[in-house]
């Protein structure tokens, strides 16, 4: 929000789970796979932030 790229109201305590909850899934998926930074980049930009933009 500090940077303006979400929406206050977009932020409900659901949505704000969404990238902890996805990265949850990467680990279960891939339990012996580190989550690369493009893994952690994909799931901000392509997944979360286009939940919550302006």
């Amino acid at each position: 929000m500090a940077r303006g790229e979400a929406r206050p109201a977009a932020l409900r305590p659901r949505v704000a789970t969404v990238p902890v909850l996805l990265l949850r899934q990467e680990y279960l998926m891939n339990p012996d796979a580190s989550i690369s930074e493009e893994t952690l980049t994909e799931l901000v930009d392509e997944v979360f932030l286009p939940m919550v933009r302006l």
